[in-house]
This record gives structure tokens, C-alpha cells and sequence, in this order.
């Protein structure tokens, strides 16, 4: 797809949301929808590990709610039925959506294993887990927090992002953002409405042009909604992207502001996915 052609695979952590069928899924439509290659990649946590092999380590085992001893070889086996199923997911979605996937099982630190397997032409995909134990939690927030400071481009997901339908959102700092074009194909391909959104400090602009270049990636003007924010922060995003039922807002990294998490799980808590991605670079 034309926009993101600087992509090629879109690696999906596994360790977070190992047999989530609805997040692995929808990775799957987003990488059928992009022609990227989908890398899932698992990671089995050495530090939990580390701690089953400690004497005081316990667990709180449900549904009997009795503490019990960490067992080494019981969490061994359990990394390995979740890593076998989250493959299996992969052959499904594969044969599903008609796209390459491949799967990696790696052992090591969650945060710095993951992004030792991404670089600038890869689009990381992270979702929040399904009601987190605090370690998960925890881990969610580094991952996030330490992916923005890579190169890579990042997709955080919401649960319900499979089924969500609506609008694909662009927020561009101007109408040359190489964005745009990448929001137009998107919603074409999804047959949705697109929603362009402008910061008022952009200055005047003239509708007519924007639409003018919308038309020449194949999408009318019947199709597409224009506002202009005076503010760019999370409660406005928040407001305007569920007011207009977006499923995906998508957005350079220079716009996300100062506090990045902050805004992908205010979008997250509403079923908006969120794609950042680096601006295009300029052609000397």
C-alpha cells in the first residue's frame, strides 16, 4: 500500500496476549490490508523464570484462591502450550487471510527481546492484556514506553479492535503529510469513512485543495469529513474520535505530544487502534 511502503513485516508480541484470538486476528487483517509479512514473536520471560527457581516465590492458584509454591517445570510447560497455541493461531489466520506469517520463540527480558527483533521497516504491534495481573501490567507500560523511542512503527490495539467498525482517522499537521495518502488508502480498503483531522495553528485551509488531492488516491469527497482542532491533546481526540466512531487513528510520532501511553489507552478504552508511524523521510 502506497504510504507505507517504508514497512514490510508486522511483528506481533505474544507474550501479553498468547491465545487472544481476536488480537492475533486482527494483526492479521491490518497485515492483509498493508501486504506486510505478519512475525509473531514470543517471548518466554526469564526473569519469572528466575523467580520460580527462588524458595519463598508463591502464586495465588485459582479457582481455589490457595498460595501456592512457583513450579519451574509447570511454568516451563505452560510457556510452551501458550506458545503452541499462539502458532497454531498464526496457521489459521495465515490460510484466513492469505498472507506470509512466520513465528519466533525467544527467551529473555519481554521489553528488550521484543524490540531486539524490530528495526525502521517494521511496525510493532502491541495490545493491552485482557484484565492484566499486575506484572502484565507493568510490562504492557514498558514495552509502550520504551517502543516510542525506537524507529519502528508501532500499532497498539484494543480488544475489541476486530470487530470495531467506523471511520479511519488521519491527524496531519498540515495537507502534505504523507499520512493522508496512507489514511485514503486504508479507508478505501476497509470501504470507510475518512475523517481528517488539523490542528487551527496549521492556519487557513482551503477544503477544496484537500479534497482535490483525496480525489487523485480514488476517494470522493462524499467520504470525507474535515475538523479542525484547536487543541491536540487526548480528552479532544478522545471526544472527536468516538463523537465520529473511528476504529483507527493514525499519526506521526512528532504529533503524539508529551505523554504518548497516556493517549493510546484513552483510545484503547474506547476500541480506537492507534497506528504511529515515523514521517516520511524528505528526498534530497
Amino acid at each position: 500500500m502506497s504510504g507505507a511502503s517504508r514497512y514490510r513485516r508486522l511483528v506481533l508480541e505474544l507474550f501479553m496476549n498468547a491465545a487472544d484470538r481476536r488480537i492475533v486476528r486482527s494483526a492479521a487483517e491490518f497485515a492483509a490490508l498493508f501486504g506486510f509479512d505478519l512475525i509473531g514473536v514470543f517471548v518466554e520471560d526469564e526473569g519469572l523464570l528466575g523467580l520460580a527457581r527462588l524458595p519463598f516465590a508463591r502464586e495465588l492458584r485459582l479457582p481455589t484462591h490457595q498460595w501456592a509454591p512457583l513450579n519451574t517445570e509447570q511454568l516451563a510447560l505452560e510457556f510452551q502450550h501458550a506458545a503452541e497455541e499462539a502458532r497454531r493461531e498464526l496457521d489459521r489466520v495465515a490460510e484466513a487471510f492469505g498472507i506470509s506469517v512466520s513465528f519466533e520463540k525467544v527467551r529473555g527480558d519481554p521489553i528488550s527481546t521484543i524490540l531486539e527483533q524490530i528495526g525502521p521497516s517494521d511496525v510493532l504491534v502491541i495490545a493491552q492484556p485482557t484484565m492484566p495481573p499486575r506484572h502484565l501490567a507493568q510490562t504492557f507500560t514498558r514495552l509502550g514506553e520504551t517502543a516510542f523511542r525506537s524507529r519502528a512503527g508501532l500499532m497498539f490495539l484494543p480488544l475489541e479492535a476486530s470487530s470495531q467498525k467506523g471511520a479511519v482517522s488521519v491527524l496531519i499537521r498540515d495537507p502534505s503529510d504523507p499520512n493522508l495518502e496512507l489514511a485514503a488508502r486504508l479507508a478505501l480498503a476497509l470501504n470507510e469513512d475518512l475523517l481528517v483531522l488539523l490542528p487551527e495553528s496549521t492556519g487557513q485551509v482551503h477544503h477544496r485543495a484537500l479534497l482535490e488531492r483525496l480525489s487523485r488516491f480514488g476517494i470522493g469527497a462524499e467520504k470525507v469529513r474535515i475538523l479542525m482542532l484547536p487543541h491536540i491533546n487526548q480528552v479532544d481526540l478522545v471526544r472527536v474520535l468516538t463523537e465520529n466512531t473511528a476504529r483507527l487513528l493514525i499519526l506521526s510520532r512528532e504529533m503524539t505530544g508529551g505523554d504518548n501511553l497516556a493517549l493510546v489507552e484513552a483510545m484503547a478504552a474506547f476500541g480506537v487502534a492507534v497506528l504511529v508511524v515515523e514521517p516520511q523521510e524528505e528526498k534530497p
